[in-house]
């Protein structure tokens, strides 16, 4: 028989606790990821069709989960919650010392959705690779997950490890491959399937990337009568990744495609809102989901000249807006002495 990983059976324990929940079907829902927490607030249809009960059976199941979980609740004082974040948000370097003082001082802070946008080649997969590998370098496990072919490759980490004359251990990095994502809904299966070999083999995910979250999503919702599917299934993709971000106490990055102002007056409003003429395309809900926004340009570079690049914060509920230059070279991520 298969055995069963520690973080499984401790969901399993608090599972059996709701009333009418055996050891069975306690296992079952902790495979599917559905914890304590998580089946206080479903839908009893949702939990019906699961374990195959009538919805009056799965609402009563859904009430006990409630009443432990609620017992579990608690407020805080500011002071407390300060020092509750201070105790569990842990924080990514995103390899310039200039970026994480941008960050607020330690880099990119978990249980965080975090959108980098920008142009093409303009550092957003570069700035993916190098937060996994900071992450694998303290010991933690970094979840990749590819959309665009051949977007991920390990000889970039390589070159990193080789120029800084660094040890990492690589196999700390999960990559999930872009031949086995076809549009927007095999994206989300790969958020789950990656979530769970997470669950089942005990990662501590520091850092989750999906590169690039919106591909799928321009080449799926193409006409202006989509867009309303489009945002629903954005609002799916969101839920789905802000719990893993708490779940797993994990920085989730989000590599977001752009398009350009199309005129004169409409740049003018872009870039006072955006910081560039260049603005991420999803619309309202795509803006709203994330906490922090960063987009990124490159702003001078070519054969006889170092690539350089600006690294712009846009928003966020506690930071302040501002710009950083970096390089990327041979090491990976590094500040611009300019």
């Amino acid at each position: 028989m298969k055995e069963v990983p520690e973080s499984i059976k401790l969901i399993v324990e608090e599972l059996k606790k709701v009333d009418g929940l055996g050891e069975k079907t306690a296992l079952k829902l902790a495979n599917l990821g559905i914890n304590l927490d998580r089946l206080s607030v479903m839908r009893p249809d949702e939990l019906a069709e699961i374990l195959r009960k009538s919805k009056k059976e799965a609402q009563k199941i859904i009430l006990s989960a409630e009443n432990l979980f609620i017992g579990e609740l608690k407020c805080f004082d500011a002071e407390e919650y300060k020092k509750y974040m201070k105790d569990h948000v842990r924080y990514i370097s995103s390899g310039s010392r200039k970026l994480d003082e941008l960050l607020g001082g330690k880099g990119f802070p978990s249980k965080s959705l975090i959108g980098l946008s920008g142009p093409a080649s303009t550092g957003k997969t570069q700035l993916c690779y190098q937060v996994c590998y900071e992450a694998a370098k303290r010991g933690f496990d970094a979840v990749y997950i590819e959309t665009e072919t051949q977007t991920f490759n390990t000889a970039r980490l390589e070159e990193m490890m080789r120029t800084r004359g660094e040890e990492v251990d690589l196999t700390k990095i999960h990559v999930f491959p872009a031949e086995k994502i076809r549009n927007v809904y095999s994206q989300f299966r790969a958020y789950k399937f990656m979530d769970r070999m997470a669950r089942e083999k005990g990662w501590d995910v520091a850092v989750l990337c999906v590169d690039s979250f919106t591909a799928k999503f321009r080449k799926s919702f193409i006409a202006r009568e989509m867009f309303w599917d489009r945002s629903i299934e954005f609002g799916r993709h969101f839920d789905y990744l802000e719990s893993f971000a708490k779940n797993h106490n994990s920085v989730v990055l989000l590599t977001c495609q752009v398009a350009e102002a199309p005129d004169d007056k409409k740049s003018q409003g872009v870039m006072m809102r955006y910081r560039s003429s260049y603005y991420p395309t999803g619309g309202h809900i795509l803006l709203h989901s994330m906490s922090i926004w960063i987009s990124l340009e490159q702003v001078s570079g070519g054969r006889t000249k170092m690539d350089v690049y600006r690294a712009t914060l846009w928003d966020s509920s506690y930071l302040k807006s501002g710009s950083i230059t970096f390089l990327i070279t041979e090491a990976g991520v590094e500040d611009a002495e300019l």
